[in-house]
């Protein structure tokens, strides 16, 4: 039988934060899902309960300030993609190694969720990590026409939003949920960057943990994504030099599908690539 549970745990600031535990009743690991930038929690349920069923106990959350059901709250909030590493995801990842105890505990990462891990000092607790469509940001390495839609969204609609709302109001050119404004003006910054965010890394952000990362990492590119690919996803893996790390790039057709894209593994349709993420997994706890 597997459950869900509605939990609200704190981060190491005290901002407390959303998430639903998907869980069988006798699990064998833990398997924390972090999203993409703009996804809410939701969308990673179908995934996390398939999961379940194979024996994982999964969480399931919200960094601050996305999915907050009041975006006029955004007026103000101070959030950007580094808290979401050092406080929202080493805090999930203490939620969960609480509630599978000694059970190992893999990573799985869409986009961002990917680049969050070596943020957090207790990336350890986790024997392993799985990205999943998980690229730098740069534009000038994407697909036509992302980089046009990225130009676009970086430098006319984003600075119009952020003079009139301070913060990136969901639609328009942007199709996630609301972000706070420094979310979006760091991710633009490292956008406009061939290294992404390997600049900063040396200087404004350390202390970091991306050189102690030991654990494995396994990384799903697909081939028609046109954000994460070989490329990009390589910039993210270079980011921890210590961790052995294995890319496996998947045609749509290789799984009987038509399309797959930035997210569309997690959709209901990709049932195929869930078996062959939650393969690489039980690879990892063992």
């Amino acid at each position: 039988m597997v459950t869900e549970s509605p939990v609200e745990f704190e981060a190491q600031d005290g901002h407390e934060l959303s998430g639903v535990f998907i869980a069988p009743d006798a699990p064998r690991g833990g398997l924390l899902m972090s999203a993409a930038t703009g996804y809410p929690k939701e969308f990673y349920r179908r995934l996390a309960a398939y999961a379940a069923d194979r024996g994982y106990t999964c969480l399931i959350y919200d960094y601050r300030g996305v999915n907050t059901g009041n975006d006029d709250a955004l007026d103000g909030f101070k959030a950007d993609v580094e808290d979401w590493g050092r406080l929202d995801f080493a805090a999930a990842l203490s939620a969960l190694a609480i509630k599978v105890k000694d059970k190992p505990i893999v990573t799985l990462g869409h986009s961002v969720g990917g680049h969050l891990i070596g943020f957090a000092d207790n990336y350890a607790r986790a024997c392993g990590h799985i990205h999943v469509s998980v690229g730098s940001g740069y534009w000038g390495h994407h697909k036509w026409p992302m980089p046009l839609l990225g130009l676009l969204l970086w430098w006319g609609y984003g600075p119009v939003a952020l003079a009139t709302k301070n913060y990136l109001p969901a639609g328009g050119l942007w199709s996630g949920c609301a972000l706070p404004r420094g979310a979006f003006e760091q991710w633009r910054r490292w956008s406009n960057n061939s290294r992404y965010f390997r600049d900063d890394l040396e200087t404004r952000l350390r202390p970091h943990h991306f050189e102690d990362v030991t654990a494995p990492i396994r990384s799903f590119v697909f081939s028609d994504d046109p954000i994460a690919n070989p490329r990009t996803a390589r910039v993210i893996l270079d980011a921890y030099p210590r961790a052995e790390t294995d890319m496996r790039l998947i045609k749509p057709g290789d799984f009987g599908l038509k399309k797959i894209g930035h997210d569309g593994a997690f959709r209901a349709r990709s049932q195929a690539v869930w078996d062959a993420i939650l393969d690489e997994a039980d690879a990892l706890i063992a």
